[in-house]
């Protein structure tokens, strides 16, 4: 296994094993902007894989230092705020990055699948 393979190779740790497959890295881009009310608004944009074109959400209340999860309720008095630099950060990775669109279909067909012989009625 791949994992025993880096262990005998000396990497033990996990973030010696992440440092190690940093391929894993460049999936996710990080864009962050601050409103005027003081609030920090983070993007984390996914690059390549399955979600490609997905862009993650994150905040930071003024004088705090804990990010916030995406689905964290914001005050309506700064939501506009907040929206437009949601915007502003949109805008930066579509920019950064025209060519990954969001939702393209790239998984491969599906396979067909086997005729599904049917059983014989049962007698009474």
């Amino acid at each position: 296994p791949f994992c025993l393979e880096l262990t005998l190779r000396g990497v033990s740790s996990k973030a010696a094993y992440r440092q190690h497959i940093g391929f894993f890295a460049v999936m996710r881009q990080n864009h962050e902007v601050s409103t005027k009310a003081g609030w920090v608004v983070k993007g984390m944009f996914r690059t390549s894989g399955v979600h490609a074109g997905a862009c993650e959400w994150r905040y930071k209340k003024p004088k705090s230092e804990e990010w916030l999860l995406g689905s964290t309720p914001i005050p309506t008095a700064v939501a506009d705020e907040v929206d437009q630099a949601k915007e502003k950060v949109r805008a930066f990775f579509h920019k950064k990055f025209p060519k990954v669109l969001r939702g393209a279909a790239t998984s491969a067909p599906a396979m067909k699948s086997a005729k599904v012989m049917k059983k014989p009625a049962a007698k009474k």
